[in-house]
C-alpha cells in the first residue's frame, strides 16, 4: 500500500507537526503524496497502521481516529484478527 501511495522518486510534502525532537529525538511529521493524501491516514484506513493518540499535537486528530474505526468496523488489515495487540501492548508482552 505504501509503495502505491509514495512511488519511489514520487514528489511528497513533509509537515513537521512539532518542530521539537521526541524523546527519541525523532521529529513527528505529516506525510502527503503528490495528490495531498495523507499517508498516515491511508495507512490507517487499510489497518496498516494505529493512532496515537498521545502523539497527536497538531495533527488531524479526528480523521485518523474516524479512519481507525472505520478500519475496525470493516475488519481490515490488524483489525482482522480476533485479538489484535497493538504495538504498545506487544512491547509490553501483554498480548498472547
Amino acid at each position: 500500500e505504501l509503495a502505491k501511495l509514495l512511488p519511489v522518486d514520487s514528489a511528497i510534502t513533509i509537515v513537521l507537526t512539532d518542530q521539537k525532537p521526541d524523546r527519541y529525538r525523532r521529529f513527528l511529521a505529516l506525510v502527503y503524496n503528490k495528490e495531498y493524501i495523507l499517508a498516515q491516514q491511508r495507512l490507517v484506513r487499510n489497518g496498516l497502521a494505529v493512532v496515537y493518540a498521545e502523539y497527536q499535537k497538531n495533527c488531524p486528530t479526528k480523521e485518523l481516529l474516524d479512519a481507525e474505526q472505520q478500519a475496525k468496523n470493516e475488519k481490515l488489515g490488524i483489525w482482522s484478527e480476533a485479538n489484535t495487540c497493538l504495538p504498545g501492548a506487544f512491547r509490553k508482552k501483554l498480548c498472547q
